[in-house]
């Protein structure tokens, strides 16, 4: 692929490096560029954005995103971190790649991520409970969510020549809606 078009014809360019890997995305309305190195484990490693500062992204012995690094024009140099495998948010299971959250720039928790047992994702949040969503899985293959306002979807799966695909969904009714329910036949 070497370019790109919304629906509106605005386009971008994609050029590569000599190993195939994304070097350069030019816009082509506003001519702006953003540039992009890897390290020699073939992670990104910079991006440069239009104004010519530079995002860093480091990474862990794992090889796991562990922090990106805003440009030094920024006081501080800010970063966000990123975190694994912490046991209170995967079950007390080892899931070395899970990611269960993120810290800001002040070193605050700005994102949680919660694992059960089998490596399923179960909740997600922001700081403070801010934009919780929470799934539960169901005996019969079907996946509960509810989501920040506490409204509950559960949605069925069926696998067809081994591949799970979405069979429907179904919603409770709430303050002002009725209930609602799709379903996909296959």
């Amino acid at each position: 692929m070497t370019a790109l078009t919304n629906r509106h014809g605005q386009s971008q360019d994609i050029d590569y490096d000599e190993v195939g890997r994304i070097a350069t995305v030019t816009d082509r309305t506003m001519q702006r560029a953003l540039n992009f190195t890897y390290d020699s484990n073939n992670r990104l490693s910079t991006v440069t954005d239009p104004g010519g500062a530079v995002y860093t992204y480091a990474y862990d012995t794992s090889g796991r995103l562990a922090q990106v690094v805003w440009p030094g024009a920024i006081p501080g140099n800010p970063s966000r971190q990123y975190l694994y495998n912490e046991p209170v948010n995967t079950s007390n299971t080892n899931l070395p790649y899970a990611l269960t959250g993120i810290l800001d720039e002040n070193g605050g928790r700005y994102a949680t991520y919660r694992y059960d047992a089998q490596g399923r994702g179960i909740a997600s949040e922001h700081a403070n409970g801010i934009e919780l969503h929470q799934l539960s899985y169901n005996a019969d293959g079907s996946t509960r969510i509810t989501d920040a306002l506490g409204h509950d979807r559960t949605y069925r799966y069926q696998t067809v020549l081994g591949v799970k695909h979405s069979a429907g969904q179904n919603q409770p009714a709430g303050p002002g809606c009725p209930a609602s329910a799709s379903h996909l036949n296959y």
